[in-house]
């Protein structure tokens, strides 16, 4: 009873306050919106089902004005992501579990991608097969 009365006079009270309460404050924006660059990037994306021992994966592509948060964060990285993966199963790989890397500097795509495919193929029955004409296409 008594929590209900509370919140019934928070509402009232917020109803009651002025809109100008709020004037004299600035718009604070978070560090990620500071710290966002538009940066080349390369990416490539690496694709597999648990169903088949196949694993698929992309060449390493230079992106253009790709929005980097703080460094890490890519903006779009799901939509690039399910780029490759809708491709792949339109040609034929059902249930295909897609992911992308992306590096500011071509030198660690290689190595990651170097890395990626040892792992894989350290597993045993797993296959790599690299796909050359698969492109993405910008995000907006």
């Amino acid at each position: 009873m008594r929590i209900r009365i509370l919140s019934v006079l928070g509402v009232i009270a917020a109803m009651l306050l002025p809109a100008s309460a709020n004037a004299g404050r600035t718009e604070r924006t978070s560090s990620a919106e500071q710290n966002r660059d538009v940066k080349t990037a390369y990416i490539f994306s690496v694709s597999f089902s648990f169903a088949d021992s196949t694993v698929y994966m992309t060449e390493i592509q230079k992106m253009d004005s790709v929005e980097i948060y703080s460094g890490h964060f890519m903006v779009g990285r799901d939509a690039y992501s399910s780029q490759f993966k809708t491709w792949l199963e339109n040609g034929g790989a059902p249930t295909q579990i897609s992911s992308l890397y992306f590096f500011t500097k071509k030198s660690k795509a290689v190595k990651k991608q170097e890395r990626v495919r040892k792992r894989v193929l350290l597993k045993r029955g797993r296959t790599i097969v690299l796909i050359p004409e698969f492109k993405f296409s910008p995000i907006s």
